[in-house]
């Protein structure tokens, strides 16, 4: 069955001086073999941002999105001046260039930054005008093979107005996204995107899925962050927020193997041992030095050990090591504390008491 995407796209002109335009967007994607639809209602605000060589457009896209099954989620990504945000499926992320250059021009490529990692920066006006140049066809090929090819209508003034793009045409597997542009007038509800404006906006998600900056310690009584990080056994560790566990674990996050992995550790699986239910122990080495952490680790038989996890660093505010994270089965953190040798054990011992 041919798989359709219909986009209808309403850009809305920007009125006096403002620089910003507006774009409503609704997205049908009919799922290939049945008659189920996903629905995605959008609001896109974007302006040209010419001495930004990162990226030369400052952008907000806020979405809707309606499953099949009825349910209804939102999520936004926004990217100005060298600061990328993004909230989806109950996770908020945040770059910024000051801190992490990598994430916007990775092996000094910036088209491969995250800042144009957004399947709807392609629908924004002005992305549409640059890249096409005017062309009414434009064809992605693979030697002989035409891979996707779209067709563009173009209003007067040369801002696109309609286009239908095939994707692996006379195939099983065959796309067709359509795209409407339309541009009433509209009153931009801002004068220029900031991480206030942002937050003004999204205040849940800032407020309640933002963890950047915080202290390990603020963890407590919140929900665990969602998490991923290589494990050495070869898997990858993937724990998204509001999941429960098995047990109760605690999460072990140190700097690297040399933070007296073996004596810590210890101490804990000891006082583990002893508990009439079972809790789960999760080291997190924030180093990827993957032969040594093995080393010292494998003898401690834990079945899940994860390393190069910076991200869950971060994510979870930790600024000393080793921390350890109490953390009940439902996924709320229970308690917090930076781990010191002198009477591990008897914190040990106190904290899990708190456990469920």
């Amino acid at each position: 069955m041919t798989r359709r995407l219909t986009i209808v796209v309403c850009l809305c002109a920007s009125i006096g001086v403002q620089a910003f335009e507006y774009s409503r967007v609704a997205y049908e994607a009919t799922v290939p073999g049945g008659d189920d639809t996903v629905v995605y209602a959008l609001d896109i605000f974007a302006e040209r941002s010419p001495a930004d060589t990162l990226m030369p457009l400052r952008y907000l896209v806020e979405w809707t999105r309606t499953a099949p099954s009825g349910d209804v989620s939102e999520g936004f990504t926004a990217y100005f001046d060298g600061n990328f945000f993004r909230s989806a499926n109950g996770k908020f992320t945040e770059y910024h260039y000051t801190e992490e250059p990598l994430r916007f021009a990775p092996g000094g490529v910036r088209e491969s930054g995250v800042q144009f990692d957004n399947m709807f920066v392609d629908l924004i006006p002005s992305v549409v005008e640059e890249r096409n140049a005017g062309a009414e066809i434009i064809a992605d090929r693979r030697g002989d093979v035409v891979v996707s090819e779209s067709r563009y209508v173009y209003a007067p003034d040369g801002r696109p107005s309609h286009s239908e793009t095939v994707i692996g045409r006379d195939t099983p597997g065959e796309q067709v996204i359509t795209v409407d542009w339309t541009y009433p007038d509209y009153e931009i509800p801002f004068e220029e995107l900031t991480e206030d404006v942002l937050t003004r906006r999204h205040s849940y998600e800032f407020g309640e899925l933002r963890i950047r900056n915080t202290d390990a310690a603020a963890m407590v009584g919140k929900p665990l962050p969602s998490l991923h990080a290589p494990m050495i056994g070869g898997e990858r560790f993937v724990y998204t927020r509001g999941e429960g566990f098995r047990t109760p674990v605690v999460l072990a996050v140190f700097d690297s193997e040399t933070d007296s992995v073996a004596e810590v550790l210890g101490a804990i699986q000891t006082v583990l041992r002893d508990l009439p239910e079972r809790v789960e122990l999760i080291p997190v080495f924030r180093s990827n030095r993957f032969s040594d952490i093995s080393a010292a680790t494998s003898p401690l038989g834990l079945s899940r050990v994860l390393f190069s996890g910076r991200t869950v660093v971060k994510d979870l505010g930790v600024k000393e090591f080793p921390t350890l994270f109490f953390v009940n089965s439902d996924g709320t953190v229970a308690d917090v504390c930076e781990v010191e040798n002198n009477g591990l054990g008897s914190v040990v011992i106190s904290m899990t008491a708190k456990l469920y």
